[in-house]
């Protein structure tokens, strides 16, 4: 996948006159084979760009197609181009001439294809609203953007294509409060097989509450954070957040949530699409907070899986749906020792990650591996009181 090149999208624009409204069409490429350098799309993505062409052709025939030059971005671009007819052309996200293009062209009705780590960052510059990151595994969204005729972005719509990704019913976190022992965790936090940095996880239960604290270290990359989350209630989440320290820039992270919703504030840096400095929280309730939700991850009961809830980050404006999948049994070995593990996926975080967890009681997190990056988590000690 490309590197992200939002810097270079943010500097596109030395705006041309737009002399008609337009409609632009921005899409991720669909589903690709999983293990080679330069993947098509495997028979599910194929399914996906068919119903994409679907859709675009019932509101119109469009007059231009943008595609990157990948098997998957033009694969995806395909169905459409022989429908339609239209013109196509490739262009690259790194160069602003290419971008510029799109709001420039004489064409009414444009299609870009484009990548997970490109496109928000275009539908921004064009005046739309992205929405919240794209997750690894997220290949339904559509956004069509509708500018004026000054250039301005007066609508965005964004709809999901098909096929639609399984999903069993949202519910409630499944874990009980008093399912949690007092304990700290260590982890060595790789960035591929180097050893960058460490986490700490600290469970300190208490009768009508659990405290969780993560300490994360990695100074390489200017990482030292501290979150605090104190648990009321986690049949309706319920509880407070706070998130400090610094990532690059200062982080400061505090909101109270319940079923009633999510309400604080978020100073972190972000997407370069995305709102900077210091943001309002204001969200629907009823969803666990991110950090709470790893940590507690390895009391999801595997047997129980496909299982789906929802968390809220205070990194990010919104609340996305999560969706815990078993995986099977795996032998792994971390510096604490060599354990057989349940394996499962927790997809839709954006990132979404794969835990490692001990079958044998008590059930740890022994490694977790972020999706689509050389990130990964090994259990190096434990401690209990």
């Amino acid at each position: 996948m490309m590197r992200p090149l939002f810097l270079a999208l943010a500097a596109l624009f030395v705006l041309s006159p737009v002399a008609e409204a337009k409609t632009i069409y921005v899409l991720r490429h669909a589903e690709p084979v999983i293990g080679t350098s330069d993947p098509g799309l495997s028979p599910l993505g194929a399914e996906r760009a068919q119903d994409v062409a679907d859709r675009i052709m019932a509101e119109g025939t469009p007059d231009l197609l943008l595609t990157t030059r990948y098997r998957r971005t033009i694969e995806t671009i395909e169905p459409l181009s022989a429908w339609s007819g239209a013109q196509l052309e490739y262009y690259d996200p790194r160069l602003a001439g290419d971008i510029g293009r799109i709001r420039s062209a004489d064409e009414s009705t444009i299609v870009v294809v484009g990548h997970s780590n490109t496109i928000q960052a275009l539908i921004a510059e064009l005046g739309g609203e992205p929405g919240i990151p794209i997750d690894h595994y997220e290949y339904d969204r559509l956004y069509k953007v509708k500018l004026d005729e000054s250039g301005k972005a007066a609508e965005t719509t964004l709809v999901r294509t098909d096929p639609r990704p399984e999903r069993p019913a949202t519910g409630t976190f499944p874990v009980a409060l008093d399912a949690v022992s007092a304990e700290t965790l260590q982890f060595d936090m790789k960035n591929g097989a180097e050893v960058v940095g460490t986490v700490s996880w600290r469970y300190e239960p208490s009768s009508d509450a659990l405290r969780l604290e993560e300490e994360t270290a990695i100074e390489r990359f200017r990482l030292d954070t501290r979150t605090e989350v104190l648990l009321s209630s986690l049949d309706a989440p319920a509880g407070t957040v706070r998130i400090s320290g610094t990532m690059g820039t200062p982080v400061d992270v505090a909101a109270t949530f319940s079923a009633d919703g999510i309400s604080g504030h978020s100073e972190v840096r972000r997407l370069v699409y995305q709102p900077q400095g210091r943001v309002p929280v204001d969200l629907e309730g009823g969803a666990i907070e991110r950090s709470a939700a790893l940590m507690l991850a390895h009391h999801l009961p595997v047997d129980a899986m496909p299982l789906a809830f929802e968390w809220f980050n205070g990194y990010e404006p919104g609340v996305r749906t999560i969706v815990a999948t078993y995986r099977g049994k795996e032998t792994v070995t971390v510096p604490a020792g060599t354990f057989e593990t349940d394996v499962f996926e927790l997809r839709g975080g954006a990132p979404s990650q794969t835990f490692y967890v001990s079958v044998d009681e008590p059930r740890r997190p022994i490694a977790i591996e972020v999706a689509a990056q050389p990130w990964r988590y090994e259990l190096r000690a434990f401690e209990t009181p």
